[in-house]
């Protein structure tokens, strides 16, 4: 990898763990598994896509959250939020 790409890389990984939206979606993860267990692959996203909804949370990108966007956006998060 050239030192470009890895800069650039580098500065989108710190944009989004400053993000505020993702600084509250992580959070939000946390306390949710330690009410309810960790995720795992038979975990359903659909009920905490509808209270991140319910309590007027939407995605870094503006969106309402679905089970999809709640797993991809975990998936991506854990990869650096940690």
């Amino acid at each position: 990898i050239n030192k470009a790409v890895e800069a650039s890389a580098k500065s989108r990984r710190e944009k989004a763990r400053n993000n505020p939206k993702n600084v509250f979606f992580w959070q939000f993860c946390i306390n949710w598994q330690k009410k309810n267990g960790k995720f795992t692959a038979m975990t359903d996203f659909q009920p905490i896509a509808d209270e991140l909804n319910s309590l007027g949370q939407t995605t870094a990108t503006g969106l309402p959250f679905t089970k999809n966007r709640v797993r991809a956006a975990y998936q991506n998060l854990s990869n650096f939020m940690i």
